[in-house]
């Protein structure tokens, strides 16, 4: 039979053995963990590089963006301030283009009025045309009366020449007849 010594340090060394193995077993896990862990590290790392790099372009992206927005509420306060320019002198226009209609108001009914004067007065010229050739014609008549009328005087007076007067016997010579009007 075996010793107790024996017995203990045959335990002992399975003891020590299976610790070695169990050990060399435990480290080569913990070692196949660092390397997962390193792996993992590593991949981690990249991963935090990468993400990284796309929160920079991310940044880089927003300070485009805020810049862009910064131009767009710049070119929106222009054009609020160009149509603001424009409404007002659309405004003035509307209020120009009324004054001008009712100048064109006041324009027609003083065109009208005119119009009315005019008709007027050119019935009134009418009336004094019609007039005026009815003078016409009795100032011919009376020019043809008169041209008949100096005939029959210097018809007259030849007939006045031809006969003689005397008183007497002796020839008197008859005054010269004057046309009196």
């Amino acid at each position: 039979m075996l010793s107790l010594n024996t017995l203990i340090g045959v335990f002992y060394v399975a003891f020590s053995v299976a610790m070695f193995v169990w050990q060399h077993v435990r480290t080569r896990e913990l070692v196949a963990d660092l390397e997962l862990s390193g792996a993992r590290r590593r991949g981690l790392e990249t991963e935090v590089t990468s993400l990284e790099g796309q929160l920079k372009r991310v940044e880089a992206t927003q300070l485009t963006l805020e810049d862009a927005l910064r131009r767009r509420t710049e070119e929106c306060l222009r054009l609020r301030a160009k149509r603001d320019q424009v409404e007002l002198r659309a405004d003035r226009a509307e209020a120009s283009l009324e004054g001008v209609r009712r100048q064109h108001e006041a324009m027609a009914e003083r065109l009208q009025v005119s119009e009315t004067a005019r008709s007027r007065l050119v019935g009134e010229i009418n009336e004094r045309q019609a007039l005026c050739e009815g003078w016409m014609s009795e100032r011919e008549q009376l020019l043809d009366e008169l041209q008949r009328a100096r005939r029959d005087l210097a018809e007259a007076e030849r007939t006045l020449e031809g006969l003689a007067w005397s008183v007497g016997g002796e020839p008197i010579q008859p005054p010269p007849l004057r046309l009196v009007t």
